[in-house]
């Protein structure tokens, strides 16, 4: 361990650490966003496997139990029209995440408000992939003036998805207490929101 008497020791340590960041960096550079096309199967299964990752093991989404291909495709297909877009990260032919932009609600005067969802494949995380996905919606949103407001609603307990939001704008509005319950455990929602209207600059 590095020491006043050897500082070159936390040398390798700090090269990882750099290297880390490089990879991950390099990995984010080779990222495709682009919209996910229900004439693909992979594209469909790729995203309904990383979906149906969550139902299983997370607490991402409420559903419990997994989405089958039929759904799914319904679910695909009500998206990338309005201002709705789905789309995947791929990387080296895989699709490793997605992401859309959803109706918050039924009700024709809520059409100018979204809600955000973004999945990321496990081997996928830590890799910045989240990250270029929300900001491509977001930018999206931001150029469609049909758009006003996004809306993400994140389980309690996810920190890291958090943070993302907190860096890229969006303000905390809220929790609702134990209105889920999943895994044997009653789940808190915090809802968060972003006003896409200011077309403020995104992080890098």
């Amino acid at each position: 361990m590095p020491s006043a008497d050897n500082p070159h020791a936390a040398y390798p340590q700090a090269c990882r650490a750099d290297a880390s960041a490089i990879k991950r960096r390099a990995a984010a550079r080779s990222l495709t966003i682009r919209p996910l096309s229900p004439d693909i199967p992979s594209d469909l299964e790729s995203t309904r496997s990383i979906y149906n990752h969550e139902v299983e093991h997370g607490v991402a989404t409420f559903d419990i139990e997994p989405v089958d291909a039929a759904a799914w495709r319904a679910f695909a297909l009500r998206h990338n029209r309005n201002n709705h877009p789905l789309v995947v990260a791929e990387y080296g032919g895989d699709v490793l995440g997605f992401a859309c932009l959803s109706p918050y609600r039924d009700k024709d005067a809520f059409s100018p408000t979204v809600e955000l969802s973004v999945y990321v494949h496990p081997d996928g995380r830590g890799r910045g992939i989240g990250a270029k996905l929300m900001g491509h919606l977001i930018r999206a949103a931001q150029s469609d003036g049909r758009t006003h407001r996004i809306v993400s609603v994140i389980t309690g307990g996810n920190d890291a998805s958090e943070q993302l939001h907190r860096r890229f704008g969006f303000e905390y509005r809220g929790t609702l207490h134990e209105v889920g319950c999943k895994f044997g455990r009653w789940l808190d929602i915090n809802h968060w929101e972003l006003d896409v209207s200011e077309r403020l600059p995104l992080p890098r």
